[in-house]
């Protein structure tokens, strides 16, 4: 295995003025590595050659099907699974740890590319801790989710009105998006 260890500059922000901190980037990539991610419609290859990403993303077996192929719970979420390749390791450093199966590999960084989320857009209700076994998403200890990952999602992220994804509210650093029209962004 090979871990990469990131310390990250403790004056960074989001252009609402909250700090960007390590927890963020952890944050990043537990939910874009879940299939709770993928319940949007989206790809959740982050994180993919990292270590203990299948245990992760997928969860345990859950039998076998006629063709003796492993099963798995279709309502699976990641709320509360621990990540084995992301650490989240005090406030403003973090590692993620490249299996050794995926290694030599001459783009490894791209493996271990990482971008922020701010948590109280993304996923309200949610936070972010770390145990021996890796860092996870967990309800938050003040004002908890009462809606499953995938619901808060669907709609923080995923609704065309006003969701992350078509219109961002809250971004790294100070640009402010403005308006999508006919492909083009202005910030």
């Amino acid at each position: 295995n090979k871990t990469y260890t990131f310390k990250l500059q403790e004056n960074l922000k989001y252009n609402n003025g909250d700090p960007i901190k390590a927890k963020d980037y952890v944050a990043g990539m537990l939910l874009l590595s879940s299939k709770d991610w993928t319940s949007i419609s989206t790809s959740a290859t982050a994180g993919y050659d990292l270590v203990g990403y299948w245990d992760y993303y997928q969860g345990a077996s859950t039998g076998k099907d006629d063709n003796g192929k492993d099963k798995f719970d279709a309502n699976y979420s990641v709320l509360d699974k621990k990540f084995k390749g992301v650490r989240l390791i005090d406030e403003f450093t973090f590692s993620l740890t490249i299996d050794k199966e995926n290694l030599p590999y001459f783009y490894e960084t791209v493996s271990v590319s990482a971008s922020p989320i701010h948590l109280p857009t993304y996923i309200p209700g949610f936070d972010v801790k770390d145990s021996k076994e890796g860092a996870y998403i967990t309800k938050a200890e003040t004002n908890p989710a009462t809606e499953p990952i995938r619901t808060v999602i669907a709609r923080t992220i995923n609704k065309p009105e006003d969701g992350e994804r078509f219109k961002p509210k809250v971004t790294a650093g100070p640009y402010q998006f403005k308006q999508y029209t006919n492909g083009t962004a202005v910030v």
